[in-house]
């Protein structure tokens, strides 16, 4: 009876496995007003207002998700242009041609601060998270327009900018884009909200152009426990099979 029990209980520890890994909790498609700018599946457009390829909204923000559900807020703190550029068809494994075919441009990110040319301003906020959290983030960052080669590093300045900004990741926007995947053209890493909740990325360009930023996925990290659960019923499996050949 304690054997099947401890059978069952092992069983059941291994059972949540598949649902531990980083949840997406908030995935954003920067686009515009104009026909053909389209949202990529799975994403949440931020879309301001009347914006087109020819204008520049100032400290444009959007809130994502509804009371009492969490809600988030994506806000520029200056000025942020809003562009299409085109269609890009999916092919193979490559399914993110809506996220891609649009951007954000025109923000802060040649602000440098000291010798080590980090960002001076921040480039976007995310608020509205569990204070003093880990997030992993993928950035996008492609502009067909302007295929030169440009890269765009992307820095958390959410413990301040300069110095104390710490690297990301880069992406570099090259002269012949091919998609073979979702991840193309994109960085990931980690950052961590500040004590309101609230996240900070500042951009640096090392080339020509206005930058560029398609859209972000922001997921949440399973804690530390929840992987010793696992180790535990994974441990508590052998111990099992070890006895029964005894």
């Amino acid at each position: 009876m304690k054997h099947t029990t401890l059978c069952l209980l092992a069983a059941g520890i291994l059972a949540f496995a598949p649902s531990v890994h980083a949840q997406v909790i908030l995935a954003v498609d920067f686009g515009n007003t104009v026909t053909g700018s389209a949202v990529e599946s799975g994403f949440q457009g931020f879309v301001p207002a009347g914006s087109t390829n020819s204008n520049t909204p100032t400290n444009p923000s959007q809130t994502f998700g509804t009371i009492p559900d969490p809600q988030f807020t994506v806000a520029f703190p200056g000025a942020a242009g809003f562009r299409y550029r085109s269609e890009i068809a999916d092919t193979g494994s490559f399914t993110y041609g809506d996220l891609l075919e649009d951007l954000a441009t025109n923000f802060n990110r040649t602000t440098y601060v000291d010798s080590t040319t980090r960002p001076g301003s921040d480039t976007f906020t995310i608020s509205g998270l569990s204070a003093n959290t880990t997030y992993s983030i993928r950035l996008w960052s492609l502009d067909r327009a302007f295929n030169n080669g440009t890269v765009m590093h992307w820095y958390n300045t959410t413990g301040g900018t300069g110095a104390s900004s710490v690297l990301i990741g880069t992406v570099t926007n090259s002269t012949s884009p091919i998609f073979s995947s979702n991840t193309d053209y994109s960085t990931f890493g980690t950052v961590t909200s500040d004590s309101s909740g609230v996240i900070r990325i500042g951009a640096l360009v090392q080339g020509t152009g206005s930058g560029q930023l398609n859209g972000f996925e922001l997921s949440a990290i399973p804690e530390p426990s929840t992987y010793a659960l696992l180790l535990t019923g994974a441990g508590l499996l052998v111990w099992l099979r070890r006895k029964a050949r005894r």
